[in-house]
């Protein structure tokens, strides 16, 4: 009986020595995760170029950009992409939007003083004519000159540029061709195709030494009224926003509450603290 009972003590002191064992093995593991994962990150700001924007406004028809190369690398081919898309404003009862309302239900809540929510969402067949061609809006990308007198910021370098967005419609053609514009040409050919909204799209893209495109981070979204708005710069100032396209981790936490785990290890804020303060103001 005793002999039993003292190889039962036995088992269960060789459980928990395995149990701890089992335990030291797993917290090396993670330590020696966090020791790989700072290295890659440390490597990786050695090869990769981390470029954001600091601060963006625009005066008149010009961006002003305050940029910063946060990396050990260059970013070459710096520039602004500029893209729009035809919209339509739709009104909801609730901030949640839920079913979009008729127009005349959103008569019937004007005439009762009820609160409204506009939102905007894109034209899912857009009909564009331009010199008598059909033609689809794209992305435009204007090249953001420094002070080296090229496209290029070095490493750990900041740099103020003024640059002009402009935007671009082509057609589909086998051979595709298409128009450079800026905001007023642009303005003019939408409204000559009886468009009243769009929404404006600002990203900031670059290249490494591989010329391998990166960035594509949204810095700036805005809606533009073609019969109200003269410049970028009134439909900035105005901040009227749209919710088919988030601008930052910080929209995301305030609209959806939580996200995924593959988001959060993945996904990365473009915004410095300077830009999010801006968007304390809800755009719905």
């Amino acid at each position: 009986m005793e002999s039993t009972n003292t190889a039962n003590i036995w088992v269960a002191i060789g459980t928990i020595l395995l149990a701890l064992a089992a335990f030291a093995n797993i917290w090396l593991s993670r330590k020696q995760a966090r020791i790989f994962t700072r290295q890659l990150i440390l490597q990786r700001s050695q090869l990769i170029p981390n470029l954001r924007i600091k601060n963006i406004e625009f005066k008149e028809n010009i961006a002003k950009v305050n940029i910063e190369n946060f990396s050990g690398v260059p970013g070459y081919e710096v520039g602004l992409s500029s893209s729009f898309h035809l919209v339509n404003p739709e009104y909801y009862a609730s901030p949640d939007r839920g079913e979009k309302l008729s127009s005349s239900r959103v008569q019937q809540m004007i005439a009762e003083k009820k609160q409204l929510y506009l939102d905007f969402q894109p034209i899912q067949k857009e009909d564009l004519v331009y010199q008598g061609k059909r033609i689809v809006p794209q992305e435009y990308v204007t090249f953001m000159i420094t002070n080296l007198n090229e496209a290029t910021l070095l490493p750990q370098q900041s740099a103020y540029v003024e640059v002009e967005p402009n935007f671009y419609i082509g057609t589909k053609d086998i051979l595709p061709h298409g128009q450079i514009m800026n905001f007023e040409k642009m303005k003019e050919v939408l409204l000559q195709n009886n468009y009243t909204y769009a929404a404006i799209i600002i990203e900031l893209v670059y290249k490494d030494k591989l010329e391998t495109p990166m960035g594509f981070e949204p810095y700036a979204k805005f809606i533009i009224n073609f019969k109200r708005h003269k410049t970028l710069e009134e439909a900035w100032r105005e901040g009227v926003s749209f919710s088919f396209m988030a601008l930052s981790q910080g929209e995301i936490q305030r609209k959806l509450k939580g996200v995924t785990m593959d988001h959060y290890k993945n996904a990365k804020s473009s915004k410095s603290p300077e830009i999010l303060e801006k968007m304390n103001k809800e755009y719905f």
